[in-house]
């Protein structure tokens, strides 16, 4: 009896973890294969004259899930789209004019292409 609220306490704390996929991205395992917006994305990004600089983040802003257009292109003049789950622009990442970036959280790296030139540090 001693060794079951432990056990107890343990499955608990184990299994209520979740991943960061799944219900909290959009109702989908994988935005990038699942969303036809996020599809369309990608594609686009790959017919693009420097896919190697642009990739998607997934974060969270104001308590959803949102995604930001990004890339690290040296030479490109850009700024970061904000996107719903449905693919809709909710605005700029921008302190002044836009969103403030201190307002996401929970940023993970969603699709990069597999030639990417960026470079992700954890």
């Amino acid at each position: 009896m001693k060794y079951l609220l432990p056990f107890l306490f343990l499955s608990l704390v184990f299994f209520s973890c979740k991943d960061s996929e799944g219900p909290e991205s959009c109702g989908v395992e994988n935005p990038a294969q699942n969303l036809p917006w996020f599809v369309e994305r990608i594609e686009e990004i790959e017919a693009s004259s420097f896919p190697e600089y642009f990739y998607i983040v997934e974060a969270r802003y104001k308590g959803n899930t949102v995604f930001l257009m990004e890339n690290c292109c040296p030479f490109c003049n850009s700024i970061v789209t904000v996107v719903d789950c449905s693919g809709e622009n909710i605005g700029f990442l921008s302190e002044q004019s836009g969103i403030d970036p201190s307002e996401i959280t929970h940023v993970r790296i969603a699709w990069k292409p597999s030639n990417s030139s960026c470079n992700f540090t954890s």
